[in-house]
C-alpha cells in the first residue's frame, strides 16, 4: 500500500480550524529582523484567518486557470467537444432538411389548392363530377382529361398532355409568362423542360398525338403540384426533369373531336391540413374514398387518397427516414459526451484536490467553487452545440437539401430550422452541467479542512 503523504507546500502556509475555516501565517517574519520591534515581531509570529478580500483577487484567475486546464487535459475536454458537436451536427442537418422539405411543401400544396382525392377512370361524365360535388365531406371537384405524345421539333421529347375545364385544385404555379385562365389558348409547359431544352415564351411547339400533328404557342412555364417527382413511364427508373415534360392546356385545345376525361381531382371539405394530416384527417379522406366507391360504379375506377400519391408519399418517406436518423445518432452522441464528462471531470477534480481545498481556504464559498468546475463543461458542450448546429444547417444540412431541389419539383424551397435545435442545445448544456456536478459534487461540497488532507488509500479487497 503506498504511504499517505502531506502536502508539504500546503501544510507549511495553512491549518484547519475546528470549524473548517483556515489558518494562515503572515508574512516579513523572516528576514531583517534586527530593525523590526518586538511588538511587531511578535504579532507576525501570530496566525490568523485568511480574509475574504483574496477571494476577489482570485476570482480574476479562476478563467486563465480553467484555460490552462483545458489546454493541460485537451485530448479529454476534446472528446466532450466532438461528441456535442457530432450530436448538433445531426440533428442540425437532418432538421434543416426536414424542416424545409415539411415547410416547403406545405407552402407550395396550400397556394396550389392540392387534390385530396384522385379519381382515375376510361371516362367521366358531367353527371359524375355533379355527382361526386354532392356528396357529403366534398368541398370541390374538377375533370381533366390527359393524352401522351412528342414534340417533334425539340428531339422528339415525349410529352404529357393535360386538358384543364377548371384550375381551382392542384393549380397552376406559374414561373414565368402569363397565368392560366379559363379558355386561354397555348400551352404550359414544366419549367425544368423549357430550361433545359432553351425554350422561350411564344416559342411554338409541334405536338405528335394519335397520328395527329397540332401546334401550340407556350404561354408560360409551370410547376404542378400533382408533378412533383414526374416520370412519364416506365421506361424511366427516376425522375430525369428536361428530357421529358408535362404541360396543360385549356379542354378547349383538345385535338380531337369528343373529349374523355380520364381524370378527376377532389378537395375534401373537412381535411384543410396538407402536409401535417393526422388521423382524423385520414379517417374522413377514407370516408369520403368510400361514399366515392358507392356513388361512383365504373369497373376501371381507382381512388388514390392524397397521401398515397407517388409525389406525396416519396416525400413523407424521406421526411420519416430524416426522423429516424434524428432520434438514433443525436441522442447517441449525447451519451457519449456525458460519459466523457463524467469520466474526464472525475479525474480532473480528483488531481486538484490540493486546488479545490485551497480555493475554499482563501474564502471561496462551495456555490463559486462548484460553478467553477461546472463551467467546464458547460463552455465546451456550448461551443461544441453552437459549432455543430450551425455546420449542420448550413453546411451539411444545405448539401442534403440539395437533393430534394433535384428530384422533387417544388419551386422556391426554403431551407429552415425547427424549434428542436435550440431545445436541444440547451438540454445537452444542462445534461453535460449535471453530469458534471454529479461526478464531482463528492468532493467539492467538502469543507477546506477535510479537502487539503490527504485522501485516505483505498482498501484491497479480501484474499
Amino acid at each position: 500500500m503506498p504511504k499517505m503523504k502531506t502536502k508539504r507546500a500546503a501544510a507549511k502556509r495553512f491549518k484547519a480550524t475546528g470549524t473548517g475555516k483556515i489558518k494562515r501565517f503572515k508574512a516579513y517574519k523572516r528576514h531583517i529582523l534586527t530593525k523590526k520591534s518586538t511588538k511587531r515581531k511578535r504579532d507576525l509570529r501570530q496566525s490568523t484567518i485568511l480574509d475574504e478580500t483574496n477571494v476577489k483577487n482570485m476570482k480574476k484567475i479562476l478563467i486563465k486557470k480553467m484555460f490552462r486546464d483545458l489546454r493541460i487535459n485537451a485530448v479529454q475536454f476534446f472528446a466532450i467537444f466532438i461528441m456535442c458537436l457530432l450530436a448538433m451536427l445531426l440533428l442540425g442537418a437532418f432538421d434543416a432538411d426536414n424542416s424545409g422539405r415539411l415547410y416547403s411543401a406545405e407552402k407550395y400544396y396550400r397556394e396550389t389548392n392540392f387534390a385530396d382525392l384522385f379519381l382515375t377512370s376510361e371516362g367521366f361524365s358531367k353527371e359524375d363530377i355533379q355527382d361526386i360535388k354532392q356528396i357529403e365531406g366534398v368541398k370541390d371537384a374538377e375533370r381533366r382529361a390527359s393524352l401522351t405524345g412528342r414534340v417533334t421539333n425539340i428531339s422528339d421529347r415525349r410529352i404529357e398532355l393535360n386538358f384543364l375545364e377548371s384550375d381551382n385544385i392542384c393549380r397552376l404555379y406559374c414561373k414565368m409568362g402569363e397565368p392560366y385562365t379559363q379558355g386561354m389558348s397555348g400551352i404550359w409547359i414544366d419549367r425544368h423542360f423549357a430550361e433545359k431544352q432553351g425554350i422561350g415564351i411564344g416559342d411554338t411547339l409541334s405536338i405528335s398525338c394519335k397520328d395527329t400533328v397540332f401546334s401550340e404557342t407556350v404561354r408560360g412555364f409551370v410547376d404542378n403540384s400533382e408533378h412533383t417527382n414526374f416520370v412519364i413511364d416506365d421506361t424511366y427508373l427516376d425522375t430525369e426533369y428536361g428530357e421529358y415534360c408535362y404541360a396543360f392546356l385549356d379542354a378547349s385545345e383538345y385535338p380531337f373531336d369528343d373529349i374523355s376525361f380520364d381524370k378527376i381531382l377532389v378537395d375534401a371539405a373537412n381535411v384543410d391540413s396538407q402536409v401535417y394530416l393526422d388521423d382524423a384527417d385520414r379517417e374522413e379522406l377514407k370516408r369520403v374514398k368510400l361514399s366515392i366507391l358507392d356513388t361512383i360504379s365504373k369497373s376501371s375506377l381507382s381512388v388514390i387518397m392524397k397521401y398515397e400519391q407517388s409525389g406525396y408519399e416519396a416525400q413523407m418517406s424521406d421526411c420519416n427516414f430524416n426522423n429516424t436518423m434524428i432520434m438514433i445518432f443525436p441522442p447517441l452522441f449525447t451519451m457519449l459526451a456525458a460519459l466523457s464528462t463524467v469520466t474526464t471531470m472525475s479525474r480532473l477534480t480528483a488531481k486538484q484536490r490540493t486546488v479545490i481545498g485551497t480555493l475554499k481556504a482563501l474564502g471561496f464559498s462551495k456555490k463559486t467553487v462548484i460553478f467553477h468546475y461546472v463551467s467546464y463543461s458547460v463552455f465546451l458542450s456550448a461551443i461544441g452545440c453552437i459549432t455543430g448546429a450551425a455546420l449542420g444547417h448550413f453546411v451539411l444540412g444545405s448539401w442534403l437539401f440539395d437533393d430534394f431541389i433535384e428530384y422533387y419539383s417544388v419551386p422556391d424551397p426554403v431551407l429552415k430550422m425547427s424549434y428542436k435545435v435550440p431545445l436541444v442545445t440547451v438540454m445537452i448544456i444542462v445534461l453535460a452541467a449535471a453530469a458534471n456536478y454529479l461526478s464531482c459534487r463528492k468532493l467539492l461540497v467538502q469543507n477546506a479542512a477535510v479537502i487539503l488532507m490527504p485522501e485516505a488509500p483505498k482498501v484491497a479487497g479480501a484474499g
